[in-house]
């Protein structure tokens, strides 16, 4: 260059910018929560995951008010209507959640730079605020709003995430993706990037920049991946949903380790571009949430327009409100889900299936599936070519140097995104774009031809000879799994000859979720529940392949996912109706904290919890009976004092309280009485009255009405014993046979009621399941 420029300085300034450059690529700080050099593998891996993550106590729940429990609480859709309202405005919420994933900052749920640009977040609020202040609230909709953390392989320019590798990490996305200006264009914010993988190469999410992400439920879980920061985050109501992506799992292993609901749509429902992908025919960004309400409220939200989706949305919902429940048909294959090639469900996850199974006989259940070989009754068989779909991820490098170039605008070469991709144990991001298992573009070329559309008859073979709906998949063949034993491969399995064996992530998740995937099928994550160690559980409802004729038309896949959608919700309603089978909120987020002087954080399990609000009703009962106790004996009093003035001051009649003491003053002179009087008399009798109101009326408050009225009735006692040593009353055994009757009575009362309802009112330590 030098030669031919005849700018003898041109090389040192290329040097210099280069440096840079490079400068610039290497500035992040690694995570100390990511494995050491000398920990990352083996028995060193396992016992650095225990140390840190297992033996190290979950943080202090947040001290909130009753009212951040309350907005926490909101669903996507609860927020929404409240923000109509204009009960919440969109920068309390917006800081609320921010503050609350700055507390718990050590769990690493967002790429570490999204935590120093929370507050783009709460400026975006503040600015719709405005608008709906100056146009009015319907401005801000449909999401009026709502914060939605994008995942980190995506490109926002607000929080750079650089698909989750250190190197990229500093370098602003000059273009947003496509999903995110649609999220902004409909009143969305977007809330920062959740932590991912290196472009999302694991089922487990850590990367050496922003470490490794923790499980809500117990931190020596593993959260998943690769959506793995997004899970944890919903789950840990930061946020009611949170976008994902899936290519072999990553929306729905996340949703069965942080117990939550998990869309992955059939391709191209919603838009993929500048979300890096690993192919071009498996990847699809879905969708996380804690409530099957929340998918279907975020997709109506989100789509409006796109694909004719507000209509399809009001068609496909009164469709599957008329359906007959034993008119919705699903199958239950064994083959090759419940039990695969080398691993079956064991024990936690085959009783999670059957429980689901038992709860789904109002429905048509098959026994039934795809032959091993061949085909029956006009089923074909699913075993096809092992190698094609590997060939698939052949474009993966291609696609990752385009996004670098196309949405970073960075100089990094693969091979530096390689050498800065720290594997560790069964977390090996880079064989994916490193050691590619097939580098054929003979067998890349035969799989998006013909194999992909043979794939979609033989899946479909099974919907049209049985008519199908869908198929009850298993999320994994194990529940969610501890860390140290996925990543060094002890978890303990089952092998498909039924014995004992051992299984590390792959292993457990990979074969169930990345079968079948580069099909167009739209599948759902169901919680439910978590095993007698707290493990969450989960199962999938599998609907019909698009068909491929269909397959380049994107809105016959909405089409296809949104009327799956609202059919899947009234087979969640059956498996929900099922008190073991629903989610179950994670014990560090079930925090109760009670307000009155200093405030005391109590974490409580689901025992626990419902232990703590029948002992805070018990309480508060006790102390309303012993308000209306204490009514009766005021009223009792009232009476014995009427009877004294009665009989031993020789009062006749009632009108004599208040008309002997004026005929006594006035004598002779009679006049009508002045406002002035009136207000005299009044005041003389307005404390006893105002004291007997105030205790019935405080003790309603804390039992019920039923309780209430039977003990007015037992004042009997009371005139009973005070009136024997007092007045001319007489001791008998019929009276007083009557009067703990009448007291036995009301105990009975007290004691039914007692069994009612302990459910409370907001600012309790109650916490539902879901």
């Amino acid at each position: 260059m030098e030669h031919k420029t005849g700018q003898p300085f041109t090389n040192q300034a290329c040097r210099a910018a280069a440096s840079a450059m490079e400068a610039k690529r290497l500035k992040y700080t690694p995570s100390t929560d990511f494995p050491p050099p000398d920990c990352r593998e083996g028995e060193k891996l396992s016992a650095w995951f225990r140390n840190v993550f297992e033996a190290v106590p979950m943080k202090t729940p947040q001290p909130l008010t009753d009212r951040e429990k309350q907005l926490l609480r909101l669903s996507a859709k609860e927020y929404c209507d409240e923000r109509k309202a204009c009960r919440v405005t969109c920068e309390e919420y917006t800081t609320l959640l921010v503050r609350r994933a700055s507390y718990y900052r050590y769990m690493n749920q967002w790429t570490f730079r999204s935590y120093d640009l929370f507050s783009v977040a709460v400026e975006c609020a503040k600015a719709l605020d405005r608008m709906a202040e100056s146009k009015g609230v319907d401005a801000i909709g449909p999401l009026y709003g709502l914060p939605i953390p994008m995942k980190g392989t995506a490109a926002v320019v607000d929080f750079p995430s650089g698909g989750g590798v250190g190197i990229l990490s500093s370098y602003t996305p000059v273009k947003n993706s496509a999903l995110t200006d649609m999220i902004y264009s409909r009143n969305g914010i977007i809330f920062g990037t959740t932590n991912v993988p290196e472009f999302a190469c694991s089922t487990n999410t850590a990367n050496r920049a922003s470490g490794q992400c923790r499980n809500p439920y117990n931190h020596a879980f593993s959260p998943g991946g690769s959506s793995g920061g997004a899970g944890s985050a919903v789950s840990m109501h930061m946020c009611p949903v949170a976008v994902s992506e899936d290519t072999g799992g990553s929306t729905r292993v996340p949703a069965l380790f942080n117990g939550l609901f998990g869309f992955d749509p059939a391709r191209n429902h919603y838009p993929n571009e500048g979300n890096c992908g690993m192919t071009f025919t498996n990847d699809q960004i879905g969708v996380l949430g804690r409530s099957m309400s929340d998918l279907l409220f975020y997709d109506r939200a989100l789509m409006q327009d796109r694909h004719n989706a507000a209509e399809l949305h009001a068609t496909a919902a009164k469709q599957a409100k008329e359906r007959d429940l034993q008119g919705i048909r699903v199958a239950c294959p064994q083959w090759p889900w419940v039990k695969g090639t080398s691993r079956q469900l064991d024990g936690i996850m085959r009783k999670a299936y059957d429980a689901v199974r038992a709860a789904l006989k109002p429905l048509t259940l098959k026994d039934t599936g795809w032959p091993l070989a061949g085909s029956e009754q006009g089923v074909l068989s699913l075993v096809t070519d092992k190698k094609a779909p590997q060939s698939l991820f052949l474009t993966f490098p291609g696609q990752i140097a385009q996004f670098v170039y196309d949405y970073l605008d960075a100089p990094v070469s693969l091979k530096e995104i390689c050498a800065d991709t720290i594997p560790f144990g069964a977390h090996q991001p880079t064989k994916f774009y490193e050691d590619m298992t097939c580098k054929s573009e003979t067998d890349y070329r035969y799989a998006i031809g013909p194999f992909i559309k043979d794939e979609v008859e033989r899946y479909n073979s099974l919907f049209d000879a049985e008519n199908l709906d869908f198929i009850l998949v298993p999320a994994a063949y194990n529940a969610t799994p501890d860390l140290a034993q996925a990543l060094a491969g002890t978890m303990p399995a089952i092998d498909a000859e039924g014995q004992p064996a051992l299984s590390d992530m792959w292993q457990s998740v990979y074969p169930i979720n990345e079968m079948l995937k580069h099909i167009h099928i739209p599948k759902l994550a169901v919680p439910t529940g978590l095993s007698s160690d707290g493990r969450p559980t989960g199962i999938q409802l599998w609907g019909r392949a698009v068909a491929y004729e269909d397959m380049f038309q994107d809105k016959v896949s909405s089409r296809h996912n949104i009327t799956f959608l609202h059919l899947a919700a009234r087979v969640v309603e059956l498996i929900h109706a099922d008190a073991d089978l629903r989610r179950v909120t994670p014990t560090m987020d079930a925090a109760c904290t009670c307000t009155g002087g200093a405030q005391v954080a109590y974490v409580c399990d689901a025992g626990d919890r419902e232990r703590c609000v029948r002992f805070t009703a018990s309480l508060l009962r006790a102390f309303g009976l012993l308000l209306l106790l204490l009514l009766n004996v005021i009223c009792t009093l009232s009476s014995a004092l009427v009877q004294y003035l009665y009989g031993d001051l020789h009062f006749d009649s009632p009108i004599s309280i208040s008309d002997e003491p004026i005929q006594r003053q006035l004598g002779d002179r009679r006049r009508p009485w002045t406002p002035r009087d009136h207000l005299y008399a009044a005041i003389r009798m307005m404390p006893i009255w105002v004291l007997g109101n105030w205790t019935r009326n405080l003790s309603l408050k804390s039992t019920s009405i039923a309780s209430a009225t039977a003990l007015d009735s037992t004042t009997s006692i009371f005139t009973f014993l005070i009136a024997i040593p007092t007045q001319d009353e007489q001791f008998g055994w019929r009276k007083a046979s009557g009067v703990l009757l009448g007291v036995a009575g009301s105990a009975l009362t007290s004691l039914h009621d007692a069994k009612g309802s302990t459910s409370l009112s907001s600012g309790t330590c109650a916490v539902p399941k879901g």
